[in-house]
This record gives structure tokens, sequence and C-alpha cells, in this order.
């Protein structure tokens, strides 16, 4: 089994949770995603959007400290998320919640467990 995290950009800090599971992080990979299209969505205060893309220099720091780092941007989460997945041959992906409201809700619908019939 292999464990990724994705960090989300208003969950940048050194003692994430989801990055601190393991002793040894530079075999764990991490992907941040910096997505145009939903920055868009919602209205940002200016000062969080530059928060959420100051996640760049957050990826150089953790890269820094010997961990695999994939940091793109796109149109959408799900293309590149996919081919990370792929990439890495991943099975399953860690996430803290989301802060934001609607992406929480979003996030959540997108993630529900299948029910049983």
């Amino acid at each position: 089994m292999t464990v990724g995290v994705w960090i989300l950009g208003d969950r940048v800090w050194q003692n994430q949770a989801a990055v601190n599971r393991t002793d040894d992080k530079s075999s764990l990979p991490l992907i941040l995603i910096e997505s145009c299209q939903h920055v868009q969505q919602p209205r940002y205060h200016r000062q969080k959007l530059v928060l959420i893309w100051s996640a760049v220099h957050f990826a150089e720091e953790l890269r820094g400290g010997g961990c695999q780092v994939t940091y793109t941007t796109s149109g959408d989460f799900e293309a590149p998320l996919k081919a990370w997945i792929q990439a890495y041959n991943i099975t399953e992906v860690r996430v803290m919640a989301p802060n934001h409201r609607p992406f929480y809700t979003s996030f959540k619908t997108c993630n529900a467990p299948a029910k049983q019939p």
C-alpha cells in the first residue's frame, strides 16, 4: 500500500498532521495543486489568496527537508491528482479537511463512501 498526502492551499504548515504521521518523510509522496478555476469560483479575500498561493514556497521547504513533492498548477484538481496517483501507484490519499466551507462541502460530497445496496 502506498500512501500519499494531498496538501491543500489552506493547510500549509510544517506541523501538519497528515505529513507528520510518518517518520520517513522521504518516502511519502506529497502533492500541492494550485487550481486557478477553484479560486475564481468563490469570492476570496486577497490576503487569503496570498496565503494559498504561497504554497509554492512551502513546497520548496518540504523538498529541502527531503520530501517528495509534486507542485502543479492546473485548471482543476482532478486531472493532476489522478496523474499523481497513477505516477506513484498511490492506493490511499490522506488530506486534512479544508477550512473553506464551500470547498469542504463539495470535497465531502465527492469523497462520500459508497452506499451499500
